[in-house]
């Protein structure tokens, strides 16, 4: 009996060991913002083609559509932030999910803008954020394209790919291979890029690119859109964020970087004035830089947007329709 009773135990063990290889993604149905009318059918098609996404990434599983009413009152963290994050922590415990990934949708003109965030019920923290925006809102097609790249972007994969990265807090989307140096220093291949800045922690800072992501591109799309950008360190990725739900789809310096996914990472964005100073300040450590005009993600004035010189260091501003060179950072 005392054998049968540990080989019982040992079986129930290895099964919720094999239960435990994937991480189970709530998907849930989508927000819609004040003043926008999707149809119950266009949020059904987005639903399932985010969970279609998250089954195909290896480790991942999108959870059971059939125990979704379980966390359907929770949803009002997502509205309105009301839900304080023990109760963000219940639903894991209620469904046995380790991601919730919830979506907003907001109408400008013809464009669908779609921003999702992919939340820990452990810690309550939104592991990532990502924004696609589908320029003719009644074009299913581009809708679901759209949506079954959104997984892909929220786990810092290439699409395609069926491998992931664990998504991890506060923007800096390490994977567990990557713990924190004992030293960081500017100069430093680390995450994705070389270390440009460290803040006063010596834990976070600013990560540039390798090399540069163009040689000539303008900073908008055509249009000259009034958006309230800032010049200060720290708000590069919230104005790359408003130039493109702004500016929408297109070839320009804002948008080559928020799509760009570069040695594992998706969450590259265009510099803010202060931002792109330090890459220049220490242009010798990072390498790579040409000496003309680099953009910025700030602007100047409607028709007009910063951007600075790397071989001489001066800052100016330029028409929006200027080709400047771009160089892109993450946050770390």
């Amino acid at each position: 009996m005392k054998k049968i009773s540990l080989l019982l135990l040992a079986i129930l063990c290895a099964g919720a060991v094999f239960g435990q290889q994937k991480k189970e993604v709530a998907v849930m149905k989508p927000y819609v913002m004040d003043g926008a009318t999707v149809s119950s059918n266009d949020k059904l098609i987005m639903v399932g083609a985010m969970e279609e996404a998250f089954t195909k990434i290896d480790g991942y599983k999108a959870f059971s559509r059939t125990s979704q009413k379980l966390i359907d009152a929770e949803m009002v963290f997502q509205r309105s932030g009301s839900v304080d994050d023990e109760q963000i922590k219940d639903v894991g415990k209620q469904t046995g999910v380790t991601y919730i990934c919830t979506f907003t949708l907001a109408i400008e003109g013809n464009e669908l803008v779609i921003k999702s965030n992919i939340i820990d019920v452990v810690t309550a923290e939104i592991m990532n954020s990502k924004t696609v925006v589908c320029l003719n809102r009644l074009n299913r097609e581009d809708i679901i394209e759209k949506c079954e790249s959104l997984p892909y972007k929220l786990l810092n994969i290439n699409q395609g790919s069926s491998s992931s990265n664990t998504p991890s807090g506060g923007n800096t989307n390490k994977t567990p291979s990557q713990n924190t140096p004992t030293k960081l220093t500017v100069g430093m291949s680390y995450q994705g890029g070389i270390i440009a800045y460290i803040d006063a922690t010596g834990e976070h800072g600013l990560i540039a690119a390798p090399n540069d992501q163009s040689a000539g591109i303008q900073w908008c799309n055509g249009n000259n859109i009034v958006i309230g950008t800032s010049t200060v360190i720290g708000t590069g990725k919230s104005n790359t964020t408003k130039i493109v739900q702004k500016q929408g789809s297109g070839n320009y310096a804002a948008k080559l970087c928020d799509d760009l996914v570069l040695n594992g990472y998706s969450d590259w964005y265009l510099p803010s004035k202060d931002e792109l100073n330090i890459l220049y300040q220490n242009r010798n450590l990072i390498g790579g830089f040409m000496s003309g005009y680099y953009w910025s993600s700030s602007i100047y004035d409607n028709a007009h947007a910063w951007g600075q010189n790397c071989g001489s260091g001066t800052q100016a501003y330029s028409l929006k329709s200027s080709k400047w060179q771009v160089r892109a950072v993450r946050s770390f």
